[in-house]
């Protein structure tokens, strides 16, 4: 319930949206366990690439001049069982996120619920689904009590788990914490790989001469396994161009990195990244099938973890959601994260939630 000295503003516009940037930067910095994906620079330009049709739905709770907390969704129309719904996400989903939530202090319940009882009093929307909320977050009872409050109905499911390493020591003390099995797979791979071709490595941490690794990335992806899964973002060219867009720019806040390897002078392996406020974020790595009985992707993944240690101003590295061999050769830690849907009450919802639950996707875009 919001005081007489607060109110709510829902920003649905580019405009109203810029205009809280510095807000932002203070409720992002406040609020625990936050990342860099939902910093306002990099949901803006996701938004520049991804936004489409959908509509910014901000929610910023103020006190006088000052801004609260915010709730950084958007609205979308997705299609359950051939009828046309009004949802509301946290941005950039569904496919550029980790681990998002409302932009709050630590426990400030009142502040949470005073967005939450915001959202409650307006009818443009027929749902909420919130993906990859960390399942230990104070946020998810405060969720569930404030639907049960409201005569909304709650889900919450178990997602996946987000892998990420903290920094405790050098590489040398990394290496040492792995086991004797993975110190000597990695001497393996690099005395195959020396072996049978000149291998070698360029860096690029943003700036224009990350264009040009960038399509290397991309001629690496177009033979991998992800080409033939379907899964490179190469071929879409709103990826190509948000990753440019990315990681090519010139900021204080969000730093690009590009790495790629060679082998004889061919494009290998390649990686993509960016990094703010000493935490490193891995977006995409591939590997070229043809080399795949070397595994050069291990290779690669081992110089830029060695960077990594080699940066004191670096502390933390996510490997982003979903598990998966590549990453648990590297950390045991994970967070792990659930979806949360609430909705209105209503039969036709009620079988398009029902029917979520056993068929994927459980949404339709429209």
């Amino acid at each position: 319930m919001t005081s007489q000295d607060e109110s709510a503003e829902i920003v649905t516009d580019l405009e109203g949206w810029a205009a809280l940037k510095e807000a932002w930067a203070r409720c992002l910095s406040s609020a625990p366990g936050a990342t860099a994906f939902q910093s306002h620079e990099f949901l803006r330009c996701w938004w520049d690439h991804f936004g489409g049709d959908q509509t910014p739905f901000v929610l910023a709770l103020r006190e006088t001049d000052r801004v609260l907390g915010i709730a950084p969704l958007q609205l979308v129309r997705r299609r359950i069982l051939g009828r046309q719904y009004r949802v509301l996400e946290f941005m950039g989903m569904p496919d550029e996120l980790d681990r998002p939530q409302f932009l709050v202090g630590e426990n400030d319940r009142t502040t949470l619920e005073g967005l939450l009882d915001a959202l409650a009093a307006h009818r443009d929307w027929d749902m909420i689904r919130l993906d990859e909320l960390p399942a230990e977050s104070w946020q998810l009872p405060v969720l569930e009590a404030w639907a049960e409050r409201n005569d909304f109905r709650f889900r919450s499911e178990p997602l996946h788990p987000v892998p990420f390493l903290v920094k405790g020591g050098d590489w040398n003390w990394y290496v040492a914490q792995r086991s004797r099995r993975f110190a000597k797979r990695l001497r393996e791979t690099e005395r195959r790989l020396a072996r049978d071709y000149s291998v070698s490595y360029r860096w690029c941490h943003g700036g224009e001469a990350s264009k040009a690794l960038l399509e290397d990335f991309l001629a690496v992806e177009y033979n991998s396994w992800k080409a033939y899964e379907g899964f490179d973002v190469g071929v879409e060219q709103a990826y190509r161009t948000f990753y440019e867009d990315l990681l090519c720019r010139e900021s204080e806040a969000l730093h690009g990195h590009v790495l790629v390897q060679y082998l004889d002078a061919n494009p290998s392996a390649a990686t993509l990244a960016f990094s703010s406020e000493g935490v490193y974020y891995s977006l995409q790595i591939a590997h070229d099938k043809a080399y795949e009985r070397y595994s050069p992707g291990t290779l690669l993944e081992a110089v830029e973890m060695r960077w990594f240690f080699e940066q004191d101003w670096l502390r933390r590295y996510e490997f982003l959601g979903g598990g998966g061999g590549n990453k648990e050769r590297w950390t045991k830690t994970s967070v792990d994260t659930r979806t949360v849907i609430i909705r209105r009450r209503s039969k036709r919802l009620a079988l398009g939630d029902l029917s979520g639950r056993f068929l994927r996707p459980i949404f339709a875009p429209e």
